[in-house]
């Protein structure tokens, strides 16, 4: 007999010595149980819930049949109980999963610049006769109507008084200036500007190429 009064099983303990460290049990093969706090916790929950909860109707009935009830007015449902074995949200995890929902959209975009691309530029480089600096003429779209727009916006030169625009080469060679001229051949050249008058309110643009420095 034990000491509480209980008698102990030889099958599972070790005989009474006078002293133990420790208490070991004989049987070893039985697999151990893994202690599951929030299982427990859920069972109890139910049991509770089980033991606390009642069905009204059953309460209605036993209320109108029972003889030993004076009054068999309504009677109050006892409330259920509920455990919530929810623990509360760790600020690391919450964290984690905003990186992981940023990381399925990708990165954040940034913001596109608002410069053209090369294929939709030009850069020309003019001066004229009486200048020792050169104007960049920014050419957008590379056309004759941007090359047109990027004079008169640095020369103030209006474009409905543009008559014609030529370009004078290396060899001495002079043509009109189309689209295909200023796209393809013109890109970060250096002309020399000259403005002649061809009727009253209308002038011709000469621009002579010069030879890079």
């Amino acid at each position: 007999m034990t000491a509480t009064g209980r008698k102990k099983l030889d099958e599972l303990y070790h005989p009474v010595i006078d002293r133990s460290e420790f208490y070991a049990m004989s049987d070893l093969q039985k697999p151990p149980v893994l202690f599951s706090p929030a299982e427990d916790i859920e069972k109890l929950g139910m049991d509770l819930q089980n033991f606390y909860g009642h069905d009204p109707d059953s309460l209605g009935a036993d209320v109108k049949t029972s003889p030993f009830l004076l009054h068999a007015g309504p009677k109050a449902a006892t409330p259920t109980l509920k455990f919530h074995n929810h623990f509360p949200p760790d600020i690391t995890d919450k964290k984690e999963h905003n990186m992981d929902a940023i990381s399925d959209f990708g990165v954040p975009m940034k913001r596109p610049r608002m410069t053209p691309p090369l294929s939709e530029r030009v850069m020309l480089y003019v001066r004229q006769d009486n200048e020792d600096v050169y104007t960049p003429l920014h050419v957008v779209p590379p056309t004759q109507m941007g090359l047109l727009n990027a004079i008169e916006n640095k020369f103030k030169i209006s474009t409905s008084s543009i008559n014609n625009i030529y370009r004078k080469n290396k060899k001495g060679i002079t043509a009109k200036i189309d689209d295909e001229m200023i796209a393809y051949y013109c890109n970060e050249d250096l002309f020399l500007l000259e403005v002649r008058q061809a009727e009253d309110d209308l002038y011709d643009i000469t621009l002579t190429e010069l030879p890079n420095h």
